[in-house]
C-alpha cells in the first residue's frame, strides 16, 4: 500500500495512450487489455480527488477513509474488496501534510 501514490505518479506521467500493451496480468484480478490502465488511472485519480475534498471539509483521515471506502464499494464494484481504499485515502492525507 505504500506505493499506491507512487503508482499514481507513474500513471499520471504516462497517459494511457502512451502504453500499448496487448495483455495485462493484474495481481488481483483477471487478465485484461490496455483498458485496465485507464480504469486504474481513473480510479486512483478519483480516490485522490475525493480524499482531498473530504480533507477540505475537515474530515479526519480515518473518517475520509471510511467514507470513500463506502462510496467506492458502490461505485467501483470489485475495486474495494481488498480493503485498500481506506489506507490509500489515509496515505493521500499524509502526502499533503
Amino acid at each position: 500500500m505504500e506505493n499506491s501514490f507512487a503508482l499514481l505518479a507513474v500513471l499520471v506521467a504516462f497517459p494511457s495512450t502512451a502504453l500499448q500493451p496487448k495483455l495485462i496480468a493484474p495481481a488481483h484480478s483477471e487478465l485484461g487489455d490496455r483498458s485496465l490502465i485507464a480504469e486504474q488511472r481513473a480510479h486512483l485519480l478519483a480516490l485522490q480527488a475525493r480524499a482531498f475534498a473530504l480533507r477540505g471539509e475537515c474530515k479526519s483521515a480515518v473518517e475520509a477513509g471510511a467514507t470513500v471506502g463506502a462510496e467506492f464499494a458502490r461505485k467501483y464494484h470489485g475495486w474495494s474488496e481488498r480493503g485498500n481504499v481506506a489506507p490509500s485515502v489515509q496515505k493521500a492525507y499524509a502526502d499533503t501534510t
